[in-house]
């Protein structure tokens, strides 16, 4: 069966993120729903009679995409990524959007690439310079570190956090945007520092939804906040 349009989703713990991939490779009509909304009749909608190639790290809503009419699913997982071996204990735990985008720097840049994508999470991921996955780190996003002192304290409300230039806050919306933004730039320029010191070549590249406010601070070599779809449009190409 013909299906008319090739989706490339990236489902993640806070939102759906999806473009369609055009005849001339090119991303097109990038549209968001939130996760926690979703629900059959919305998939059904917007990707019946279609092919889903999908970054999800929601494993529990991968079903809903298999009960799409008329639909053609990839899932992209540790099997089934060209080109890229994982050197960690168990390869089939990590996280697809990490093998995405590092599959997509290095197939870029061809040489040792630190992948830092910001989200819900913050996951640091290397590449050497063979392509290989050799590991990395997570740490809590923005969002989730600003939910986590609202949740947990009883006079920190819930702030998103935005560019300051300050070391002192003088109030307490002041003082946790500067302890969040300076906490999260220091830890990733720091991050970044470790690195060049072991890679003279490191090629750093940052990317997510969550970055962008961090991203004129950082000591990264590259921002692409499609490296993902990039990633799943290339993995679909190498696959067919």
């Amino acid at each position: 069966m013909s299906k008319n349009k090739t989706f490339l989703i990236d489902l993640g713990n806070s939102n759906l993120e999806y473009y369609e991939l055009s005849e001339d490779a090119s991303l097109v009509n990038q549209k968001f729903i939130r996760t926690c909304e979703l629900d059959q009749t919305q998939l059904n909608s917007f990707f019946c009679n279609s092919r889903c190639i999908i970054s999800s790290v929601v494993p529990n809503l991968n079903k809903m995409f298999y009960l799409i009419p008329n639909s053609e699913v990839l899932f992209i997982d540790s099997s089934n990524v060209p080109l890229l071996k994982i050197n960690i204990d168990t390869p089939a735990e990590l996280g697809s959007d990490r093998i995405i985008t590092a599959y997509a720097a290095y197939q870029k840049y061809k040489q040792p690439c630190l992948i830092i994508d910001s989200g819900t999470a913050l996951p640091f991921c290397f590449v050497d310079s063979t392509g290989v996955y050799q590991g990395g780190a997570i740490f809590p996003g923005l969002k989730i570190s600003s939910q986590a002192l609202n949740d947990y304290t009883a006079q920190i409300p819930l702030i998103y956090v935005e560019e300051v230039d300050a070391l002192m806050g003088k109030n307490t919306k002041q003082a946790v945007e500067v302890g969040l933004f300076n906490g999260f730039r220091y830890l990733i320029n720091g991050f970044i520092a470790e690195y060049r010191m072991k890679y003279s070549d490191l090629k750093v590249i940052a990317t997510g939804s969550a970055i962008s406010v961090l991203e004129p601070f950082l000591d990264a070599d590259e921002y692409e906040p499609q490296l993902i779809f990039i990633g799943l449009r290339d993995i679909f190409y190498d696959l067919s």
